[in-house]
């Protein structure tokens, strides 16, 4: 099961909460709320030397998706609020970026 990988649109509510940088993986619609993206971010607020990857982050925002970790790093936002730029495979820890660039402006 692959994960996407977002990045918030600029000048979106996303873009406002969720440190410039983060890994964000969407763990799909909330049920009922079919316009809507729920989404789990790591963005190493706290400087761990262990997070220093986007690849590592990306694992421990989908950890806490797949784990319903009880967490302030998640959000329900609008679909549109979020670039697709990629996906996180959570078995083999894989990140394949297919927009670079948008991913790099976020980074």
């Amino acid at each position: 099961m692959n994960l996407a990988v977002l990045v918030p649109r600029e000048g979106s509510y996303p873009s406002q909460v969720i440190k410039q940088g983060s890994a964000i993986v969407s763990m799909g619609e909330p049920e009922g709320m079919e316009e809507s993206v729920l989404v789990y971010y790591e963005g190493n607020i706290h400087g761990a030397c262990n997070l220093e990857s986007f690849e590592d982050k990306c694992e421990i925002a989908a950890g806490r998706g797949l784990q319903r970790y009880p967490t302030t790093a998640f959000l329900v936002a609008e679909k549109t609020d979020f670039v697709e730029i990629g996906t996180y495979c959570p078995e083999s820890k894989e990140v394949k970026i297919s927009q670079p660039s948008v991913l790099e402006q976020w980074t």
